[in-house]
């Protein structure tokens, strides 16, 4: 309905604009007539006055939608889940091919340094849109917040256990008995306990280290880390010399899920445009990754080299993990939420 809506609007816009042309063709023609008669009839010089206030008031009747040609476009409030990294590509190469603007969409991007804020932002109406994880999601209707689905842009699980390499760590029985460092508290380190009790294993020790994953095992405080993407903190931690490897959470048994999806309020209706903006930017993304991240470095000038290098890396990880549509299937969603409704 909004399509064929915007559809309507152009075609009226356009014919409007063909008729002001053809008035402006036969009003300069009629001025061109009128100067020749008036260097020989000065007399002429009032109905050429006369003719053009007939003009404007021709003009000045047109229906103010018809007056204006380019719609005005609706400012979307867009949360980030964390500082801008590699999964961010897409919404980043959307912004800066004008793939928003086409839609009708001035999309502003907000960073955040905790993604337990989201929700809090959207329920305020400090924001229009988040980009969230898809059990916390569930977790958080479970307790009552007002949010919902808005969009998905990782269709696949990206949280995993990540070990340094040498350390006897070759299957996930091998975690027992390792001090395990996690970045997470509530009902996701339920999660956490429950994918160890499932399989048996029984850590030495488990830490909450609050967001500074990669540093930790960097400095071998903790011998595995959860709550950490494969893909992103898999090569930063390459990029410090550290061989890694990692273990997904669905080899644990957790069930196959988007990790990365977008909310908005549950009242919140304005999604149809953003849905078809965010997925062509992601199929432009799928067929030309590395003109896609070069949109994104460009939209970041105060990264370094050293940090692009190793993000050009984490993102060609990540393309075959992009949303293949902007619905989550139903089974996934079902199973993932019986699962955690288990907890």
């Amino acid at each position: 309905m909004l399509k064929s809506r915007r559809a309507t609007e152009l075609e009226i816009t356009f014919g409007a604009l063909l008729c002001l042309i053809m008035v402006s063709l036969l009003l300069y023609s009629v001025i061109a007539y009128t100067e020749y008669r008036y260097n020989k009839h000065q007399t002429m010089k009032g109905w050429v006055i006369g003719l053009l206030l007939t003009f404007i008031g021709i003009i000045g009747a047109f229906p103010s939608s018809m007056q204006t040609v380019l719609p005005k476009k609706q400012v979307l409030r867009l949360l980030l889940d964390w500082f801008p990294n590699s999964n961010h590509v897409p919404i980043y190469a959307g912004v800066q091919r004008k793939i928003f603007a086409k839609h009708g969409i001035q999309l502003q991007i907000i960073e955040l340094n905790d993604p337990s804020d989201s929700v809090p932002y959207l329920t305020s109406g400090k924001a229009d849109l988040a980009l969230y994880y898809l059990p916390d999601l569930i977790q958080a209707q479970q307790k009552g917040a007002g949010v919902k689905l808005a969009g998905v842009l990782v269709g696949q699980p990206l949280n995993s256990f990540i070990f340094r390499q040498g350390e006897g760590i070759s299957s996930p029985k091998d975690l027992s008995g390792k001090i395990i460092g996690y970045s997470l508290g509530g009902n996701n380190l339920k999660v956490l306990q429950r994918l160890l009790h499932a399989n048996h294993l029984l850590p030495k020790k488990l830490i909450n280290v609050n967001f500074d994953l990669v540093t930790l095992l960097a400095n071998r405080q903790v011998d595995v880390i959860y709550g950490a993407f494969w893909n992103i903190e898999g090569e930063h931690l390459k990029a410090l010399n550290i061989k890694n490897s990692y273990f997904k959470v669905t080899q644990l048994g957790h069930p196959v899920y988007s990790e990365l999806i977008f909310i908005s309020r549950h009242d919140f209706n304005r999604l149809e445009a953003f849905k078809l903006a965010m997925q062509e930017s992601i199929d432009y993304c799928k067929a030309y990754p590395e003109e896609a991240f070069e949109l994104y470095a460009h939209h970041h000038p105060e990264k370094s080299a050293a940090t692009f290098r190793w993000e050009k890396q984490a993102w060609l990880n990540t393309v075959p993990t992009l949303a293949e549509s902007q619905q989550i299937p139903r089974q996934e969603w079902v199973y993932l939420k019986r699962w955690m409704e288990e907890l």
